[in-house]
């Protein structure tokens, strides 16, 4: 089973500190997970696809996305620190 975390950054420049902090966690302690970070540009498409079908709130409903797939994904907010290791899976 493929483990990602999907966390989403959308605005330009550097992420602030406690972002990259929060995020240096997550690959200390879930090395074994893979990161993909969602964008604005990556956002812009489905963006534009959700506004059509009048839903708010990207983040929501991209967290409802992964409880259908049948994989180990998991979106983090950015002001998420891990303090040990996940062991769930």
């Amino acid at each position: 089973m493929e483990k990602i975390i999907h966390y989403c950054w959308f605005g330009e420049g550097e992420k602030p500190k406690l972002t990259q902090k929060c995020i240096e966690t997550w690959k200390k302690f879930l090395p074994d997970y893979k990161m993909k970070k969602t964008s604005t540009s990556i956002a812009a498409a489905l963006l534009k696809r959700l506004m059509r079908r009048a839903i708010l709130h990207l983040s929501a409903t991209m967290r409802v996305q992964r409880l259908f797939m049948k994989t180990a994904e998991f979106i983090l907010t950015q002001t998420l620190r891990f303090l040990k290791a996940l062991t769930v899976f």
